[in-house]
């Protein structure tokens, strides 16, 4: 199981509530088909960061 972990600085809320909900509506969708992804995650830090954590069965699926 490999991992990965970035965190992203936005410039107001309203920016991250709009990201959270196109990652739900269309990213996921597309991670979905890659060989080995097991899960996205995006985790709002409620002071205009975000921390996403993708998780891939290999290195490979979550570098994809």
């Amino acid at each position: 199981m490999h991992a990965s972990v970035r965190r992203y600085e936005t410039v107001n809320e309203a920016a991250v509530q709009i990201l959270i909900t196109r990652v739900q509506e269309e990213f996921v969708e597309r991670l979905e088909t890659i060989e080995g992804f097991v899960g996205y995650y995006v985790i709002d830090g409620d002071d205009g960061t975000l921390t996403s954590v993708t998780v891939g069965e290999t290195e490979k699926a979550v570098e994809a």
